[in-house]
C-alpha cells in the first residue's frame, strides 16, 4: 500500500472513531518576505502546530520588481520548523495567484477531506489551528455551515456575549474548506442570479454593496472567491463560523494586498491571545439562535457613515441591479 493510500486510509479511520483529524494549512506567495515571515512564525506558535502539515506554493516573479522578496522567499522556507511536515511547491513560470492556489488545494484533497487556506499577510492567534481543526471535524456534516473562518470582523465586536458566531458573510482571512460542500464556480450560474428579480433583490435587501459587487465581477468576467460564497450563503441561508473575538490580523493592509488599501485599524485589530478553544454545544445552540442578529448588520457594509452619501451609494446600487437585471445579456 502506497503512503498516500496510507494516509487515506488513516484519515478515514480517525474520522470514523471520533479521533481529531489534523488538516494541513496552505500558503500561496511569491515575493511578500516579510508577511510570510510572520504569517509562518505565528502559525508555528499554535497550538497543534507540531502535528500540522504546511504546504507553501511559491509563485514565479512577473516582473524584476518581485524577485528580491521571491528570492528571500525561496531561502526561507527551505528553512521552516515547528510543523510536523513542510511541503513546498515551486514553479518555473508564473501561475498567477488562482492556479497557484488551486494546485495546493488539489495536493491537500488528494489524501484530506479538508483544508485551512490562508494568504501570506495573515498573523494568527495562538488558538487558531485548534479552533479551525475542531469546527472542520465537528462540523463536517453539517451542511447549514459552509466553511469555517479564524477571522472576524470589527463590525461583529461586541455583538454577543457568545464565544463564536454565524453569519451568511465569507471571509477568506484564514479560512477552512471541505471538500464535499462546494459553491458554484461558474459565471453563468452567478449570472443567472443577476438577471432573477427575485434573488438579486434578496441580496440587496441584505447586503446591498455584495449585489454590486456581484454585477462588478460578472461585467469583468473574474471570480471574486468571497463574493461568490457570500452570495451562496445568503440565497441558501448557510453559514460560515467564526469565533466571536478574531483570531487573525490581515497584515496585507498596508497597501500590498492584491485586493486592498491601507487601513490602520485593520493593521491594529485587537485579536485573542489565548492558547487553546472550545467549541461546545452550548455555544453552537446560542449562535444558531442570534444567526439573524448577526446578519443585519450586513445591512451597512460598505455603506458610508454619512446618511445622505450612504442613501446615495443604496440608490446607485439598486439602480445598477435592476438595469443589469433588464438590459445585461446573459453570460
Amino acid at each position: 500500500m502506497s503512503v498516500r493510500r496510507s494516509l487515506i486510509w488513516l484519515n478515514l479511520k480517525l474520522k470514523q472513531s471520533n479521533v481529531m483529524v489534523i488538516y494541513p494549512v496552505i500558503i500561496p506567495t511569491l515575493c511578500r518576505y516579510e508577511h510570510l515571515i510572520k504569517c509562518v512564525r505565528s502559525l508555528s506558535e499554535c497550538s497543534l502546530a507540531d502535528q500540522t502539515e504546511l504546504v507553501i506554493g511559491l509563485d514565479y516573479p512577473l516582473n524584476e520588481k518581485q524577485e528580491p522578496g521571491y528570492i528571500k522567499i525561496k531561502e526561507f522556507i527551505k528553512k521552516i520548523t515547528g510543523f510536523k511536515k513542510v511541503t513546498i511547491f515551486t514553479t518555473t513560470k508564473n501561475l498567477g495567484a488562482e492556479s497557484n492556489l488551486n494546485r495546493l488545494i488539489e495536493y491537500v484533497y488528494q489524501t484530506y477531506e479538508a483544508v485551512i487556506i490562508t494568504e501570506d499577510d495573515n498573523y494568527f492567534s495562538p488558538c487558531f489551528l485548534e479552533f479551525m481543526n475542531t469546527a472542520l471535524n465537528k462540523f463536517m456534516d453539517d451542511f447549514r455551515i459552509m466553511s469555517v473562518c479564524g477571522y472576524n470582523a470589527v463590525m461583529y465586536e461586541g455583538v454577543t456575549d457568545n464565544s463564536i458566531i454565524l453569519t451568511h458573510d465569507n471571509s477568506a482571512w484564514g479560512i477552512g474548506l471541505w471538500k464535499g460542500k462546494n459553491d458554484p464556480c461558474d459565471l453563468s450560474y452567478y449570472d443567472e442570479i443577476c438577471h432573477s428579480f427575485t434573488k438579486s433583490y434578496r441580496l440587496f435587501k441584505e447586503y446591498p454593496a455584495l449585489l454590486s459587487m456581484l454585477i462588478v465581477m460578472l461585467k469583468r468576467k473574474e471570480r471574486y472567491g468571497d463574493t461568490m460564497r457570500t452570495t451562496c450563503r445568503i440565497l441558501d441561508d448557510t453559514y460560515q463560523l467564526r469565533p466571536a473575538l478574531s483570531m487573525v490580523r490581515n497584515l496585507g493592509q498596508d497597501g500590498s494586498g492584491l485586493h486592498s488599501g491601507i487601513n490602520p485599524e485593520l493593521l491594529s485589530q485587537t485579536i485573542s491571545n489565548e492558547k487553546h478553544f472550545l467549541i461546545d454545544d452550548a455555544a453552537i445552540k446560542k449562535a444558531f439562535e442570534e444567526k439573524a442578529k448577526t446578519n443585519k448588520y450586513l445591512f451597512r457594509q460598505g455603506l458610508s457613515k454619512s446618511w445622505p452619501k450612504a442613501m446615495c451609494q443604496l440608490i446607485l446600487w439598486f439602480w445598477r441591479g435592476l438595469l443589469y437585471n433588464l438590459l445585461a445579456k446573459r453570460i
